[in-house]
């Protein structure tokens, strides 16, 4: 199972996708907002022009019966304080449940990567839940290292 780009047909099944990563995501922290109709839509609004975005890289993993999983990043300029050049930036990876553990998510990650390098990029940087320590091994494991922490407070 090859990664391939995103197409607009795969929007709806990328969604449940990533309605099911944000409830994990809320499940360990409530801070992250649990999926509703309101979210599920707004994801959909704001992923969709990905399809067709140079600047971002938007795979889908498929097999047998249907898509397995997906990959969402874009490029980003960092800040002036961390060189203010353009770098690649993962926001988004699910495999789905029942499907990992298989080198789904490494060979999206690994194709996303060879995306970044042929854009002449040279930093890939992502956001990992403090509260996922899977997904940190998982991260770690395909050479990324902590370099800065994000801190939230609620107002």
């Amino acid at each position: 199972m090859e990664p391939r780009p995103a197409r607009a047909d795969d929007l709806d099944v990328v969604v449940a996708l990533w309605a099911e990563l944000a409830r994990v995501h809320h499940g360990r922290d409530p801070r992250f907002p649990e999926p509703s109709g309101e979210t599920l839509a707004r994801y959909r609004a704001w992923i969709a022009p990905s399809v067709d975005d140079p600047q971002r890289v938007f795979l889908v993993v498929e097999g047998d019966g249907g898509l397995r999983g997906f990959l969402h990043a874009e490029i980003r300029t960092t800040a002036l304080s961390l060189g203010a050049r353009p770098s690649g930036y993962i926001t988004d990876v699910m495999v789905a449940p029942g499907h990992r553990r298989q080198g789904l998510g490494r060979r999206l990650v690994e194709v996303a990567m060879d995306r970044f390098t042929e854009r002449s990029l040279e930093r890939v940087g992502l956001a990992v839940a403090e509260g996922n320590p899977a997904a940190l091994a998982f991260w770690q494991a395909l050479g990324f290292t902590p370099y800065t922490r994000t801190l939230l407070t609620e107002l």
